[in-house]
């Protein structure tokens, strides 16, 4: 099985919800009291997007889910040392999160020495620089509210990365066992203390679930659909009582990852296979957003720019297209370079 266009399209889509969700920040005025606004509802072109303004942080779990789908198939049945395992998360991850970690620092420095605060995020010392720098910004006690702020996601995943590396050459020796066992441990309430790792482990492992489901029903067709079938009742019964909470989304993202896959297998898509960019950009546009923000938050300010005109779609449509634009742009002429000549100099 090749690369899943289909997937890494709404991997793309997942992080461009994130954009939706954090343009909340342009009506943030230094990093108290949260957004100055009348409501969400005052964002552009909310009766469009509404369910992205509103729901977007919910793409966090969607990329967990993703990620335990595809880490399945890419290492369910091949072995490979830990130091090559590293090496490959290593690669991918590193250099861009350095690169924008530098950038988020500068821009904080800048807009502490001119203005005497930080901006959108406020804890942003030593100790969270060194977090952020190891990659651990969520491994510790005390507030995640800094440089970068949404690595904290990826953060997160590490530590499952880790519990996957040793799980993953047996983790369907017994069928759908394992990885149902592993989202129960994670989903369990009295792991509440291990924040968001709980969280991730429990998504994550929903996702390897999703793919041995896909393959086992691979061709077996009526049972696959009545199965997805059965996944939306639930959503929907639990969307319901609960609305989109941690209750239903999961059955959503299980379906959704099904198809997904179950469409990637079946055929080939060009217009999807056009569209990999978007799939590429992803990573891009998920840690270039704050950086863009906090760059055109610092210009506001220093000119004395009226905030007005974030309301205008106008203005959207510049936020989404740059960040869209320079995660593909990152993604060509940094990543893939920095991931190559790593992965070149470190597993010859």
């Amino acid at each position: 099985m090749g690369r899943m266009y289909i997937v890494d399209f709404m991997r793309g889509v997942a992080a461009i919800a994130v954009l939706f969700w954090h343009y909340q920040h342009f009506y943030y005025i230094g990093t108290g009291g949260g957004p100055q606004w009348a409501g969400r509802n005052t964002q552009p072109l909310y009766h469009i997007f509404s369910f992205f303004y509103e729901h977007g942080e919910k793409a966090v779990p969607f990329f967990w889910v993703l990620s335990g789908f595809v880490f399945a198939k890419a290492y369910s049945m091949n072995k490979v040392s830990g130091f090559h395992y590293f090496i490959h998360r290593f690669s991918r991850l590193y250099p861009l999160h350095f690169l924008t970690l530098l950038v988020v620092a500068s821009l904080q420095l800048a807009h502490h020495q001119v203005f005497g605060h930080f901006n959108i995020y406020p804890n942003n010392h030593w100790q969270e620089f060194l977090a952020h720098l190891t990659f651990t910004s969520q491994w510790w006690p005390g507030p995640n509210t800094s440089f970068n702020a949404p690595i904290w996601s990826v953060s997160a995943e590490i530590f499952i990365y880790i519990v996957f590396f040793f799980l993953g050459s047996f983790l369907f020796r017994w069928g759908i066992v394992l990885p149902l066992l592993l989202t129960g441990f994670f989903t369990h309430s009295s792991f509440a203390l291990l924040q968001p790792f709980a969280s991730c482990g429990k998504y994550f492992f929903l996702g390897t679930l999703g793919y041995f489901l896909t393959c086992t029903l691979f061709n077996k067709v009526k049972s696959f659909w009545f199965f997805i079938i059965l996944l939306i009742l639930a959503y929907s019964v639990n969307f319901r009582a609960h609305g989109v909470s941690d209750a239903s989304i999961p059955y959503l993202f299980l379906a959704l990852i099904m198809m997904a896959g179950f469409l990637d297998l079946h055929k080939n898509w060009p217009i999807f296979q056009r569209a990999k960019w978007i799939g590429d950009s992803t990573y891009g546009i998920y840690l270039w957003h704050v950086p863009f923000q906090l760059s055109i938050l610092f210009i506001f300010d220093y000119f004395e720019f009226d905030r007005t005109f974030v309301h205008y779609p106008l203005f959207l449509a510049f936020y989404i297209t740059s960040v869209v634009s320079l995660g593909y742009l990152s993604f060509r002429f940094f990543e893939l370079p920095w991931q190559r000549k790593i992965r070149k100099q470190f597993l010859r």
